[in-house]
């Protein structure tokens, strides 16, 4: 059973701007994808999945059944909520046994329990649980409902790392019962950390984020970058010859302590520099500033991403090829797959 998208076309009724065109996609069961986009973009394709558009139901297709066809399409997909809604004066057990009679879900109520670790609070009730807890329970759910699509909405934005652990071993879970999950977020970080398969939603339709560094293309894209601005492999920049790096903002240059430094980030061709709670744009490219600072505890770690070793404080394993960085301030930088085994061997481990 397919999730399809096709050419699904949206345009905003009030000041007839295109707000989706010729959006086309796919997941196939035991497969996920993720999608980053503005929360515009997010919150009208959950309306469009949800049968709330009628327009757009005949682009939309599970199992044969469109949005318009309501018992078949809707026992057919759920939906893991940004807002997890729930009955406050009921407790997780009781929501648990309302939703397996509900769904007549053949999913064992204890083992549920035991997955999303809620089974110690079971008997509490959901006004007195905090967000995290929360969005355990409509994890819990999830499992009860048991249908062949899933569509998570920001699935790991404002909870605890206990909670995401769950919710990564949730996703395995699923995927291993062969359920197709499509990931909804606003973050390109998390579109690559919760799926092998992610896109950029914009303007211009779904642009694959490529999360695979093949060694010999990163080597050409070295070699260009220094053919075309007469590098040798040495410092590109003098500054750093005083433990300097340099940011623009405005029309103002910022000289930068390198240990001031969290990690550089390429997004749409330029280059940010992430410092506390700041982020400064570069003067230059990725390559470049990978060449001049990888003797600075400084380590490519994805393609788009440049990170301070010395700012890293765990090395997380959310799935057999989903791996990120957690740094000390608790941001997450994303660590490719095929670079784990690289910094491994750095940092002595076998």
């Amino acid at each position: 059973m397919t999730l399809f998208v096709n050419e699904l076309n949206y345009i905003d009724q009030k000041d007839k701007t295109t707000i989706l065109e010729k959006l086309t996609f796919s997941v196939s069961p035991g497969k996920s994808l993720a999608i980053s986009s503005n929360i515009t973009h997010r919150q009208l394709l959950i309306k469009i999945l949800e049968g709330r558009i009628r327009s757009t139901n005949k682009h939309v297709q599970v199992n044969n059944h469109h949005p318009g066809n309501t018992v078949h399409y809707r026992s057919s997909i759920s939906f893991y909520y940004e807002q997890p809604y729930t009955y406050d004066r009921l407790t997780i057990l009781d929501h648990l046994s309302f939703y397996k009679k509900l769904y007549n879900s053949s999913k064992s109520i204890p083992e549920t329990l035991e997955v999303t670790q809620l089974n110690e609070i079971a008997k509490k009730k959901t006004n007195k649980l905090d967000h995290s807890q929360k969005k355990r329970l409509q994890l819990a759910i999830l499992i009860l409902q048991d249908t062949p699509v899933v569509v998570f909405d920001e699935p790991d934005q404002n909870i605890d790392q206990y909670t995401k652990n769950i919710l990564f071993k949730v996703i395995e879970l699923l995927l291993q019962e062969e359920k197709c999950l499509l990931m909804l977020t606003g973050s390109t970080e998390s579109a690559i950390t919760l799926s092998e398969e992610s896109y950029v939603l914009s303007s211009i339709g779904l642009t694959r984020i490529n999360t695979e560094i093949e060694e010999e293309e990163e080597k050409a894209i070295r070699e260009n970058d220094e053919e075309i601005n007469g590098l040798e492999k040495s410092a590109p920049f003098s500054s750093l010859e005083l433990d300097k790096v340099v940011a623009k903002l405005e029309r103002n240059l910022i000289l930068l302590d390198i240990d001031e430094v969290k990690f550089f980030e390429s997004a749409s061709g330029n280059v940010q520099i992430h410092v506390a709670d700041t982020m400064l744009q570069g003067l230059y490219t990725m390559n470049e500033y990978e060449t001049t600072l990888q003797d600075r505890h400084f380590f490519r770690c994805h393609r788009s991403y440049l990170v301070n070793l010395k700012k890293v404080r765990e090395i997380v394993t959310w799935t057999r090829n989903s791996f990120s960085l957690v740094l000390d301030d608790r941001t997450e930088v994303p660590l490719s797959k095929n670079k784990i085994h690289v910094l491994k061997e750095m940092l002595g481990i076998k």
